[in-house]
């Protein structure tokens, strides 16, 4: 890249005293500049990357135009179009006006998200007195991610030695998971370290230095971490292997605790990463199955961890906040005391495990759940005696107002007396039930009002609902994914004519019709839209993923997307959900697909404020909402112009009384 020498520094004037040893200014016929990463020159101290310009730079690389404008790059202060060479060398001057070498600017990576200068660990081995030489490279995990190897040449045998060594000077996410002695580096014909020519290094090396797993529990862990961690077929892991060491991170932490869960283990992610060893993980199951043992009829003494519901992972990764999807109801009742409603609404709480979830935000990639035990929260707080002077929409706003689920406290009910009436008004967070679920809640809350105490069938389990789910959507077929990317791809048909954010009607069809006929008649109505608006028109419709655990509350609508137009074709609407948020391959492979920009969903009850969206309906621009019971069957439409609801209206009329 330039000719012989660029940068030298007189040895005479080296300070023993000093930190480093300068490489020098640049040399004559040379020029050198030190820029930061808009170009823009640094200061003396100040780390940047060093440019070389002059004579002795080269045109470029043979037959490489592509690495050539990379690497040799125009000159921002010269007006002759002279460029600069782009060493990639990081560098600083010092106060006269020596450059000193820091690092690579390209050996810096990111591992569980953590941004590493791969030097400074390199600095740190080769600080110990039986180090000769080391290099330290990122390397992809098998089970995503990625993971630090050291590779050195050593004076005497280290063992664990350097692994402590490295864990007292660095912090824990710098300390490379595998250490690889060589007898000497390969270099390149340029005399640098050949990378490429480095061993693959063995991660199953970490593993398998102790005892082998003996009980049910450490068996099943070892499975686990095999599985998680993508280890080769055949590798031996022991019971005091470190779970990280091996190459594990937060996700793949809660990976374990999720698979442990469903087989019957009681572990943490908290567990995963104070203990981090099977022996450990093992103790602290063996132990919860004596205390269940001992108190088998007590409620459990700690939150239990689910499994990330659909509508929790769309809520994360919508970048909104954690309150924001809630869904409400309301019902009018003759009037009952507060204290009878208080007491029903506090039973319902500690008898419900949905209405005891709490989130806890770790970062932005990952949310836990968890249900918290019978009387943990203030769930007292969340029953509010309203005025009677408050309107609908008020008490409406006062319920939304106490959900706090990172506090355990996804539910709220407040209860406003007027005259002979009360009105009782349920607030429930979208990732503790659905909109079925808060109808079916606030149904049972008005029996035992109103009849006392009354005996429910015991309540189905909200954790053994959300695995079963998962494990439904972990045996999907991920061939399926690119089927429902491809269906996708028409959701990005814009209709700008159809929208308004502040539009909203409301059809009566009146009583007498069916619920299968109101929906179809719905979806008839939007196919009409997409035939005039937009043929291609994909449109987001409802599936129920919580049939193989009927009778548990709790978040199991999802939603599938729909061709308008189209003919009924082999895809089976309950996989998309599965595949997209509980499949491994199939949520990378359909997390980037659009939303389609209206939905298609059924209110169960009264409650929902119109023109106010609930829930899940924040992702859209256009909501249809359908309602049908015995008082008659009722359609609202939110988002849409007003020539569009005209189109939907007419359709429905057709569609329904023709």
């Amino acid at each position: 890249e330039a000719a012989v020498e660029t940068v030298g520094f007189a040895l005479k004037d080296f300070d023993p005293e000093g930190e480093t040893v300068p490489i020098g200014r640049p040399v004559w016929n040379t020029s050198v500049v030190v820029l930061d990463s808009w170009l823009r020159p640094v200061g003396p101290g100040v780390v940047g990357e060093l440019y070389l310009g002059g004579a002795q730079v080269a045109d470029g690389y043979v037959g490489q135009p592509g690495l050539s404008a990379q690497r040799f790059v125009a000159d921002p202060y010269a007006a002759d179009g002279s460029r600069l060479y782009r060493t990639g060398d990081l560098v600083r001057w010092s106060q006269d006006g020596q450059l000193e070498y820091v690092g690579r600017a390209d050996d810096q990576v990111k591992v569980r998200g953590f941004r590493i200068e791969l030097d400074e660990i390199r600095n740190v081995l080769e600080s110990h007195p039986e180090v000769t030489a080391a290099a330290v490279v990122a390397y992809d995990h098998p089970a995503g991610g990625k993971y630090l190897a050291a590779y050195l040449t050593a004076r005497a045998e280290l063992g664990e030695g350097l692994r402590e060594f490295a864990a007292g000077m660095l912090p824990e996410y710098m300390v490379p998971t595998v250490f690889t002695v060589l007898e000497s580096f390969p270099v390149t014909v340029n005399g640098k370290l050949d990378r490429r020519a480095l061993p693959v290094p063995d991660l199953a090396a970490a593993s398998g230095t102790g005892r082998e797993p003996v009980s049910v529990a450490e068996t099943a862990l070892a499975d686990i971490f095999t599985d998680v961690l993508r280890l080769p077929a055949g590798t031996t892991v022991s019971v005091e292997d470190d779970f990280f060491r091996l190459g594990g991170d937060s996700i793949l932490a809660a990976r374990v605790v999720a698979q442990a869960i469903r087989r019957d283990l009681s572990i943490s992610v908290r567990n995963m990463f104070e203990l981090r060893t099977i022996d450990e993980l093992a103790r602290v199951h063996e132990q919860a199955v004596l205390e269940q043992a001992a108190a088998i009829e007590q409620p459990p003494a700690e939150p239990v961890t689910l499994p990330p519901s659909t509508v929790l992972e769309r809520l994360r990764e919508s970048g909104q906040e954690p309150d924001a999807w809630v869904y409400t109801e309301s019902l009018t009742m003759p009037v009952v005391p507060s204290a009878r409603i208080r007491s029903a609404f506090l039973d319902l709480v500690a008898a419900v495990d949905a209405l005891r979830l709490r989130v806890t935000v770790m970062n932005k990639r990952l949310w836990l759940s968890e249900i918290m035990p019978p009387g943990s929260a203030e769930s007292a707080g969340q029953f509010v005696d309203g005025a009677p002077a408050l309107n609908d929409a008020d008490v409406r706003s006062l319920a939304l107002s106490h959900i706090r689920i990172t506090e355990g406290l996804p539910v709220a009910l407040v209860a406003v007396s007027r005259g002979d009436v009360t009105v009782l008004m349920l607030a429930v967070h979208g990732a503790a039930a659905d909109r079925l679920g808060v109808h079916t809640l606030l149904a049972r809350l008005r029996q035992t009002v109103e009849g006392g105490r009354v005996s429910f069938p015991p309540e189905a389990s909200l954790v053994a609902a959300l695995h079963q789910v998962d494990v439904s959507g972990e045996q999907e077929n991920a061939a399926a994914t690119s089927v429902w990317a491809q269906r996708l791809t028409a959701a990005t048909v814009d209709v700008p004519d159809a929208w308004d954010a502040t539009g909203f009607t409301q059809v009566d069809l009146g009583a007498g019709l069916s619920a299968e006929r109101v929906l179809a008649g719905v979806r008839a109505a939007v196919a009409e839209f997409g035939l005039k608006h937009a043929p291609d028109l994909v449109f987001d419709g409802e599936v129920s993923l919580g049939e193989p655990v009927s009778g548990a509350v709790g978040p199991f609508t999802a939603t599938s997307p729909v061709v308008a137009l189209a003919k009924a074709d082999d895809l089976v609407p309950e996989q998309y959900p599965l595949l997209r948020f509980h499949h491994r391959s199939g949520r990378r492979a359909l997390k980037k697909v659009p939303v389609p920009a209206l939905l298609v969903t059924r209110l169960h009850g009264t409650g929902a404020e119109p023109g106010q969206r609930e829930g899940i309906e924040h992702q859209y621009r256009a909501v249809i909402r359908w309602r049908c019971d015995v008082e008659g069957a009722v359609v609202m439409l939110l988002g849409f112009s007003t020539g569009a609801e005209r189109l939907l209206e007419e359709a429905l009329a057709r569609a329904l009384h023709t």
